[in-house]
């Protein structure tokens, strides 16, 4: 059994103040057992699990993906994640972001009204884009070439586009689509280096 990481252990804890003490403890007792000591690529199944078993609503989702996201982003430290894969990262959060982006417009040719309003509050409440909140929106519109990102960027933005994902399409569409737009990603020769289920839920330091 592979040693659980620092992210890992420090998860159950984040569970309980995102979920509440009793939910939470559900949650945790289900990671602990079965997923804690995976180095990331059952966390989209431990959260399909869990929100099945516990039947989350859309905000208890949201809740569970931000204890994830939190966890990873505070309790991992930068030198577990080498320069060639930040680069390798970038590459595959590009890939993931364009192929979601492609399967919004698929119908109308834009992505819903809906999305990119609530897209927009997101980005511009979280503040990890920063000046580039506005350039990637825009990309998120009307296309063409991504504007440049840092890799900590384009992690945010991948969080925050999901949670507008699930606000509009509702959960089950949301992970659905989300699933398609990761398996296309896996077809990038980087994602052998740097799989998109770790930039999902990957360190930012």
């Amino acid at each position: 059994m592979a040693k659980a990481l620092p992210w890992q252990m420090a998860l159950p804890d984040i569970l309980s103040e995102q979920l509440g003490v009793h939910v939470g403890a559900q949650a945790a007792d289900l990671w602990l057992a079965k997923y804690a000591s995976d180095p990331g690529p059952n966390v989209i199944g431990f959260m399909r699990e869990v929100s099945q078993a516990l039947q989350f609503d859309a905000r208890q989702r949201n809740a569970l993906r931000t204890a994830v996201h939190r966890a990873r982003t505070g309790a991992s430290a930068q030198p577990q994640t080498t320069a060639p894969e930040f680069r390798a990262g970038s590459k595959v959060a590009v890939a993931l972001l364009t192929a979601i982006r492609a399967k919004l417009i698929a119908r109308t040719g834009r992505p819903p009204a809906e999305f990119i309003e609530d897209l927009g509050q997101l980005l511009s409440a979280a503040g990890g884009l920063q000046e580039m909140a506005a350039p990637a929106l825009g990309w998120i519109i009307q296309g063409g070439r991504m504007p440049e990102l840092s890799f900590e960027q384009l992690t945010d933005l991948v969080h925050n586009v999901y949670v507008a994902l699930c606000h509009t399409l509702g959960p089950v569409p949301a992970d659905e689509l989300f699933y398609r737009a990761v398996e296309h990603a896996k077809t990038l020769p980087e994602a052998e280096q740097f799989p998109p289920t770790n930039l999902i839920f990957t360190d930012k330091a």
